[in-house]
């Protein structure tokens, strides 16, 4: 009977065939080829939801059974049950892994699957649901596909749940299986400057430049960590640019981590200050200070958190300027310059002249304002400026060795 109802359904003789399964159900109630046969008919008949039934039986009895994973994975595809229809494709390939069309399936599934994992491991992220959000990007890592985006993803779901150590395993396999993973990158280099790993961060942050010099997180951490910055400094700095006035303990830190300069020991007199012990820029402040580009009051106080004026911050600038030895690119640039609130008899009527000329400040409708404070993005900019200045030029502390 069984070699008749194969017979009847080749010759499309349907009807002819459904009586021969519906007699082998009745007679052979547990075995996986007869619930194969007629799960085979039931799709030909388009009747998926019957066809699934008799497939998931025939599973039962015959959990390597191709022909009912295959089909049954192609009845999922086409109802749009997407995990399914790649488990099912998965346990088929187990059994055949050279099925041409078989693997065309698969690959589909695999990408479509994984796209569904990540963006359900994202939803969990969000709504902060750290396990599932693993559980989910772990199984979008086991469909082969998008590896490089779902460990990447694995990477931040690890960084939330504070498991640094886990995140960087993560993040490295990300840029194992695509190089232009720029947000990898970016989270291993924080992750190595959260470890002080100065050299392996400086070496990601060279991959990271190169890769992605468009992206304006990775370029801004490049430039700060490749000078040298310290992971406290870094720490600050969103701070730092977020404030409308800067304060003197926060210029120091700007300053000091920004040139090459802060490797140099001071051989000078060490000065006293006495209002900075334990202070978060403490480190910065007594390099600056002994450096000789600013100042401690006569009472050995720093005041580290007074505001700082535009005119102060001009003759720092004049100061670092002349440290580099760029008195002739001061000169080229000290020309007339009309500023409405700077007469010639101001104290720094030609460091202010300068630093205008050069770019490095703005006046505001021709006025300076030197006594308004100056913000913290503001002052970034024209550190950074200063830098790209003297960058070649040599410093009188390299003299000195």
């Amino acid at each position: 009977m069984w070699i008749a109802a194969m017979d009847a359904m080749e010759k499309g003789n349907i009807k002819s065939a459904d009586v021969f399964v519906t007699r082998l159900l009745s007679d052979n109630s547990e075995d996986a080829l007869v619930y194969t046969l007629a799960g085979i008919l039931a799709y030909r008949r388009g009747r998926e939801i019957q066809a699934v039934k008799f497939f998931n039986e025939a599973l039962k009895f015959d959990k390597n059974n191709f022909s009912a994973l295959f089909i049954l994975g192609i009845i999922y595809e086409q109802k749009g049950n997407y995990i399914e229809a790649y488990n099912c494709f998965k346990k088929a390939s187990l059994l055949y892994p050279e099925h041409t069309l078989l693997k065309e399936f698969l690959d589909k599934e695999s990408d479509r699957v994984s796209k569904i994992y990540i963006n359900k491991a994202k939803k969990a992220l969000k709504g902060l649901l750290y396990e599932r959000a693993l559980n989910f990007v772990d199984r979008a890592i086991e469909t082969g596909r998008r590896s490089y985006e779902a460990y990447s993803l694995k990477g931040d779901i690890l960084l939330a749940m504070r498991d640094a150590k886990k995140a960087k395993k993560a993040y490295y396999k990300a840029i194992k299986f695509s190089a232009a993973d720029c947000h990898a990158y970016l989270q291993l280099s924080k992750i190595l400057l959260e470890e002080n790993s100065i050299a392996e961060a400086k070496e990601i942050l060279k991959r990271a430049i190169l890769i992605c010099p468009a992206d304006k997180e990775v370029r801004k951490l490049y430039t700060l960590y490749s000078e040298g910055q310290s992971k406290l400094f870094v720490s600050q700095l969103e701070d730092i640019l977020s404030n409308p006035f800067l304060t003197r303990g926060e210029l120091a830190a700007l300053i000091i981590s920004a040139y090459p300069f802060v490797e140099f020991t001071f051989s000078g007199n060490v000065k006293i200050i006495v209002d900075i012990s334990g202070h978060w820029a403490e480190e910065y402040i007594k390099k600056a200070v002994n450096l000789g580009l600013m100042d401690v009051y006569p009472n050995h106080n720093f005041l580290p958190d007074r505001y700082v004026t535009r005119q102060s911050f001009a003759k720092l600038l004049c100061k670092i300027l002349k440290l580099f030895n760029n008195s002739d690119e001061m000169e080229s640039n000290n020309i007339a310059i009309p500023i409405e609130d700077i007469p010639k008899e101001h104290l720094l009527y030609s460091c202010i002249k300068t630093v205008v000329a050069m770019r490095l400040m703005k006046l505001k409708k021709g006025k300076f304002e030197p006594f308004d404070y100056i913000s913290g993005k503001e002052a970034y900019c024209a550190v950074q400026k200063v830098f790209q200045i003297i960058g070649k030029g040599r410093t009188i502390m390299d003299e000195r060795r």
